[in-house]
């Protein structure tokens, strides 16, 4: 099968949400089992090694955000349009799955691969992964989408829900209740300075500092009463733990119930990867969210195919850029053993 064909396999699964999960990792396995494979399911994760002691593995995550509307294909049928490859997750990531699927038929090496599932909400699959001590090899590749530029560095993430608690009244006596809402808009504007004022950046990353999104804020029951409560669910990119734990303190210090949702560090690569610069162009880094951050090795490189179009309708991946990435993985795995 090339490439392409595994992916038109690939994206009639519907895994959002890892609906169809079962059959997707069924059909890896049939497939892998054809290249000397030997595949183990640990939760609904697939864990695939060929041979003893691989110096290089793959780690892809099989679903998929929802379908959104707009689509003028049908998402869950590979569709061709000139060099574009039309279809749910054909982009993130069902097209770098396909092709380190498709370079196990292209050599013998010892490889290890994982499919994990649940990485678009929680990354619940990795984190199962790295909790019952699954040895991941020296060398990581994540085939996620970046046009073949590889990525060495992403940001942390900490996700924080903020309750505040009031006391109602009428809205025309203020005085005598407690508005929830004002304390958590007083939060949210300290907290915007705070991190403002943060010190230090980070220059491999194309925004150099931590950054803070307020996504939601909720409260208050009728227009003529003052709230008792109020949420505010907010999200910080990081580019150092110190940042983190800032951030933490800081929340910590308010009257209010604090949970933390998303908390993963950032992932820098400082490993000499220029062998793999040779075959495709100097390494960067990205400001989004991978496995990486969670795997227990820091040699990993996020490399795949392009364009760099995730999570938007009409995705899709590039028939040209598929076949650069599977040459590109094939090289490198032989310099792994060469």
């Amino acid at each position: 099968m090339k490439p392409e064909e595994i992916l038109a396999k690939l994206v009639e699964f519907d895994t959002v949400a890892d609906k169809q999960n079962s059959q997707i990792l069924q059909f890896v396995t049939e497939y892998l089992d054809d290249y000397g494979f030997t595949t183990r399911q640990i939760g609904q994760n697939l864990v695939a090694e060929r041979g003893q002691n691989a110096r290089i593995g793959f780690s892809s995550h099989t679903d998929t955000v929802p379908v959104t509307s707009g689509w003028q294909t049908n998402p869950f049928v590979l569709t061709t349009d000139g060099d574009k490859l039309f279809g749910l997750g054909a982009c993130d990531m069902k097209g770098g799955m396909a092709v380190a699927m498709w370079v196990a038929s292209q050599t013998t090496q010892p490889l290890k691969m994982f499919f994990t599932s649940d990485e678009e909400n929680s990354l619940t699959g990795i984190k199962e992964l790295v909790e019952k001590g699954e040895k991941f090899p020296s060398l990581m590749i994540i085939p996620e989408p970046t046009n073949n530029v590889p990525i060495v560095a992403t940001k942390g993430v900490l996700e924080l829900t903020l309750d505040f608690s009031g006391k109602s009244a009428h809205s025309s006596t203020p005085d005598e209740g407690d508005n929830a809402i004002y304390k958590a808009t007083d939060f949210v504007q300290l907290l915007r300075k705070f991190v403002d004022d943060l010190e230090g950046t980070n220059e491999s990353f194309s925004i150099p500092e931590t950054t803070l999104n307020v996504a939601q804020i909720s409260g208050g029951t009728a227009i003529n009463t003052v709230p008792d409560s109020a949420k505010v669910h907010l999200e910080c990119r990081i580019i150092s733990d110190d940042h983190r734990q800032q951030i933490l303190d800081f929340a910590n210090g308010f009257d209010a119930k604090l949970t933390v949702g998303v908390d993963v560090s950032t992932f820098i690569n400082s490993n000499n990867i220029s062998a793999i610069e040779a075959l495709t162009s100097p390494k960067t880094s990205a400001n989004y969210l991978t496995e990486a951050s969670l795997m227990p090795v820091n040699n990993v490189v996020i490399l795949g195919p392009g364009p760099v179009v995730p999570h938007q309708t009409n995705e899709y991946v590039s028939q040209k850029s598929l076949h650069e990435t599977a040459n590109v993985f094939v090289k490198i795995i032989n310099d792994c053993y060469t």
